[in-house]
């Protein structure tokens, strides 16, 4: 009779964990290495120094759904001519059955440089990488590699062509209110890079940026706004993690 209803409960938890996605469950997962070059988008320059940060993904079973949980984790550096590789990976996952197993979903994505647009988010499944911000997808090729080119644009020509636009339209309560606007969203990048800890990210423990130049960069840019409160709270954010960093 026990056994009868164990095999009912590993019946009922099978059929409800295919109905979750585990049907296209594997044992074995390699994703494809993802390379390719960073470059302005302005300028066609390469990019140095722009942190990629990958973690690999999978889907662990719950009582009632699945959560995602990351199993690895690697940081990718573009060097001078703005090259960089993900490498590929290869995982095991177990079955899943009661409630103990995995299946791989993703790899996570984060781009960043302090002195470019915020942070940006990509996904990247077995042989294909998801572009949210373009709609569409990018396949492995014959290689088994996925090549992908990436363009970021800088906070300057974001912000200072915003900017000089506004040159030209009368003092009025709209300029006023769209200078309020950008002066905001620039104060949030670089809140979002301090808070980030990508300017005080360090290599084999020497920091990749030089935090005074950042500084003076971010300043050339909110001087043509006026002075934020914000550039102001990045500083004290990034200079006391720099300070704990260097105890």
């Amino acid at each position: 009779m026990r056994k009868g209803l164990i095999g009912i409960f590993l019946l009922i938890q099978i059929i409800g964990l295919s109905n979750l996605g585990y049907c296209k469950w594997s044992l074995i997962n390699k994703t494809p290495a993802i390379e390719g070059r960073v470059a302005d988008a302005t300028t066609g320059e390469p990019i140095e120094n722009v942190v990629i940060s990958c973690e690999w993904v999978q889907e662990v079973p719950a009582f009632v759904d699945t959560v995602s949980k990351g199993f690895a984790h690697e940081v990718v550096i573009t060097d001078k001519e703005g090259r960089y590789r993900i490498p590929s990976k290869t995982s095991v996952h177990f079955p899943p059955l009661l409630f103990v197993g995995s299946q791989f979903d993703e790899i996570s994505i984060i781009i960043s440089h302090p002195l470019y647009s915020r942070p940006m988010w990509i996904g990247a499944k077995k042989d294909y990488l998801i572009i949210g911000s373009e709609k569409r997808r990018i396949y492995k090729s014959e290689d088994g590699i996925i090549h992908w080119d990436i363009q970021l644009l800088s906070l300057e020509e974001k912000y200072s062509k915003a900017i000089e636009t506004l040159k030209f339209k009368a003092d009025s309560e709209e300029r006023k209110r769209e200078l309020e606007a950008i002066a905001y969203e620039l104060g949030l990048s670089f809140i979002k890079f301090a808070q980030s800890g990508i300017v005080n990210f360090r290599v084999d423990q020497e920091y990749l940026y030089d935090a005074t130049s950042i500084f003076s960069k971010w300043e050339e840019i909110t001087n043509k706004i006026g002075k934020t409160r914000d550039l102001e709270r990045a500083k004290e954010w990034i200079l006391k993690e720099r300070r704990e960093y260097e105890k």
